[in-house]
């Protein structure tokens, strides 16, 4: 009956949302902190997405996604980058990274990739993200009441948008 499943989503949503929203989901607290620490640089003067988009606003769209897909920052400095990057990424990117820097700094950069782990790429770290989102949305009261009350219901997202000021160029 339609109108029962309204009234016991209702009550649900009363009595479940405050203590639902206060309880944390998952681990994503001290990732996030990570990240956001290592994508700032060492005296906070330049955060790495902003050196990403300053790449790429100076035209040097390949660089700035491999900035974006593949670099991990371990450590970003004034004039220094030191990266690491998922095994499966295996050439030298190095020289390209330390061009399109000096191109859009005007500053001669080190750049050397390192076997420490850095914090996640801002691919990964939007994935993640997206996961953490998902995983909040599937423990939120009506959501959980929804699927006991259709057990073959499926999720069905939107295309993943362009980040804020890109271009859709596959769209």
């Amino acid at each position: 009956d339609p109108g029962t499943l309204a009234r016991r989503l209702e009550e649900i949503a009363a009595s479940g949302v405050a203590s639902q929203s206060a309880a944390p989901v998952g681990d994503s607290g001290g990732a996030s902190a990570r990240s956001e620490a290592g994508q700032r640089a060492n005296g906070g003067s330049i955060e790495w997405t902003q050196l990403v988009d300053l790449v790429e606003q100076g035209g040097n769209h390949l660089a700035a996604s491999l900035m974006r897909m593949q670099v991990r920052v371990v450590q970003l400095g004034q004039g220094l980058l030191r990266f690491s990057r998922a095994p499966h990424f295996r050439e030298d990117i190095a020289p390209q990274l330390r061009d399109a820097l000096y191109s859009a700094t005007g500053m001669r950069w080190q750049v050397e990739e390192c076997q420490t782990d850095g914090v996640p790429s801002l691919l990964e770290a939007e994935q993640m993200a997206r996961e953490a989102a998902d995983a909040t949305m599937r423990q939120h009261p009506l959501v959980q009441a929804a699927l006991e009350a259709f057990p073959d219901a499926e999720f069905v997202t939107d295309p993943v948008s362009p980040a804020s000021g890109r271009t859709a160029w596959g769209r």
